[in-house]
């Protein structure tokens, strides 16, 4: 049987010379409105200025719900939105040189005295996010908060993260967190100063929000005398042992998040590397998602530390990790010696309500009103006494 040949569909001449116009349209058009390299060259030095970027950035836009996966793994990497250019992310994978080992001394000691000072309060059972993956996922992670938190009752509006039974059971241990407590206020400084590194725009907007309201700094002891002259969060969020969490926007009125995410020893807090320590075992597996803009920051391809910050209202979840032994064999948490620090500073939107709340309330208190207060203030054991009702 022979096989039929179809013949070509006849085009008639001017078919052609209009097809072959607009195509040449197309590519003129899309030529026309790609920015020549010196206007990107412009426009991104623009970006640096207004955002207050560090130099020698890598710039990647992304449009939002992109297929796309992009993986961020090195260097030091800011994302933004392609059409509105608005600041999504920034991140900054430090590895430990011989050039900067007084840079990694304050990492150790900033990181391991604030995983100490978290986990001597009580866990953080609040998070919707992470309430999300608990009933038919989450078996193991953990949140702890240090700073100033809202109230949960009808007197006390707000007020600091309590310490936890084991904490507030012994002595000792009390003394030792009061201890980590007089650090804070210079590790606050070493926090800010690596913020404003990544983004001074984004640093500056938490610190003014703070200034605006009168938000407590996370590193202080009062409510209304805080260490450091500018408040950037008014409490620091800490994670560890495979902590991860569903999609989600954070309930924050600062619009940025900042934080550290590394390797430590579970038992110590101190840091601790793949290539310069002796093998202990590991935590893998730990990444951070722009769910939105199909975005992935690889924290496993730092043998350092990560800074971060993010857009807090902007879709993000991380992923669960999993834990080594010194056999790399895999263990529950409890039993490695090795885990995954995470942190997030923020302003909590519910605080800031409390306090525009209790900042009404006064300006309308006469004196007899005052003394009430104080007097009820003293009943119930809060020293910021300005932060009840009667």
């Amino acid at each position: 049987m022979e096989e039929v040949v179809k013949k070509p569909k006849h085009k008639s001449p001017s078919t052609i010379r209009c097809r072959k116009a607009h195509s040449l349209r197309q590519k003129l058009e899309r030529k026309k409105n790609r920015p020549a390299i010196n206007q990107r060259s412009v426009k991104l030095a623009q970006l640096t200025e207004l955002y207050g970027l560090p130099p020698e950035t890598k710039f990647l836009f992304f449009k939002k719900g992109q297929t796309t996966p992009t993986r961020i793994h090195f260097g030091t990497v800011v994302c933004l939105d392609e059409d509105t250019s608005e600041l999504l992310l920034v991140a900054r994978f430090v590895e430990r040189t011989p050039t900067n080992l007084a840079l990694f001394e304050r990492y150790n000691h900033a990181i391991s005295t604030v995983y100490h000072h978290a986990k001597a309060r009580g866990i953080v059972k609040t998070n919707g996010a992470a309430k999300k993956v608990k009933a038919h996922l989450r078996k193991y992670g953990k949140m702890h908060a240090a700073g100033f938190r809202p109230g949960y009752d009808h007197i006390a509006k707000a007020g600091p993260y309590a310490f936890n039974a084991t904490t507030s059971g012994q002595l000792w241990r009390m003394q030792e967190d009061l201890e980590r407590q007089g650090n804070l206020p210079a590790i606050e400084d070493f926090y800010a100063e690596r913020f404003a590194g990544l983004s001074s725009y984004a640093f500056n907007s938490n610190a003014e929000l703070a200034s605006r309201v009168g938000v407590p700094s996370w590193a202080g002891e009062s409510f209304y005398v805080s260490p450091n002259a500018q408040v950037f969060a008014s409490n620091i969020a800490v994670t560890y042992d495979e902590f991860y969490n569903a999609k989600h926007t954070d309930l924050d009125e600062s619009k940025y998040t900042f934080g550290f995410f590394t390797r430590i020893n579970r038992h110590t807090g101190k840091l601790y590397s793949l290539r310069n320590d002796p093998f202990q075992g590991d935590s893998n597996g730990s990444q951070f998602f722009l769910d939105n803009y199909n975005v992935t920051v690889d924290f496993d391809a730092c043998d350092g530390v990560v800074e971060m910050l993010w857009a807090s209202q902007t879709d993000h979840h991380t992923s669960n990790s999993k834990t080594f032994n010194k056999n790399n064999v895999r263990v529950i948490p409890a039993r490695g010696s090795i885990t995954r620090f995470g942190c997030a500073c923020q302003i909590n939107k519910r605080l800031v309500e409390r306090i525009q709340e209790v900042n009404n309330m006064r300006g309308d208190l006469c004196d007899d009103s005052r003394k009430k207060l104080v007097r009820l203030a003293e009943k119930k054991g809060i020293d910021d006494f300005a932060l009840v009702f009667p």
